[in-house]
């Protein structure tokens, strides 16, 4: 496993991940850490990332490349929502996807560096409540838009 660290975030590849390849089934897990206040980005391509995902409010935050009708797309899902006050942790997302898609985008640039072409691959976010017939898919952009989230906001500091 190859780790870099940023501030208080670090990244993960795992193997056959590397830098660069591969595009097609490359995922992304972020993981917060409260008590060491530590953001880990895991780069993996399938499984390996493996099945816990949490982000800051348990939820499951998942990302994948995939070639779909002739491009590349960034496929995010976020599953197990909190129950209570749906309308609440919705309006909330944005702010933690974006934190989520700029980790992506500063974490993984040498691979960005090598494929060009994704900066403008669409982003496609579906997120709901697993059991239940709650789920939405919105689009979030591209990945181009996350290199200049606000610094205020930022989850990694340049």
């Amino acid at each position: 496993m190859k780790e870099k660290t940023i501030s208080s975030f670090k990244v993960t590849m795992i193997p056959p991940a590397t830098p660069t390849r591969p595009i097609d089934g490359r995922t992304y897990r972020l993981h917060y850490t409260e008590n060491r206040e530590e953001w880990n980005l895991i780069i993996g391509n399938g499984n390996e990332c493996g099945e816990k995902n949490e982000f800051t409010n348990g939820s499951q935050y998942k990302a994948k490349w995939s070639f779909h009708r002739g491009r590349y797309i960034l496929l995010v899902s976020i599953q197990n929502l909190p129950k209570s006050n749906r309308a609440q942790t919705v309006k909330s997302l944005p702010k933690e996807v974006f934190r989520f898609l700029q980790g992506i985008v500063r974490g993984d640039e040498t691979f960005f560096q090598h494929f060009p072409w994704v900066w403008d691959a669409p982003i496609y976010v579906t997120y709901g409540q697993s059991g239940q017939n709650f789920m939405e898919t919105e689009q979030f952009g591209t990945p181009r838009h996350f290199i200049y989230y606000p610094q205020e906001e930022s989850l990694v500091r340049s």
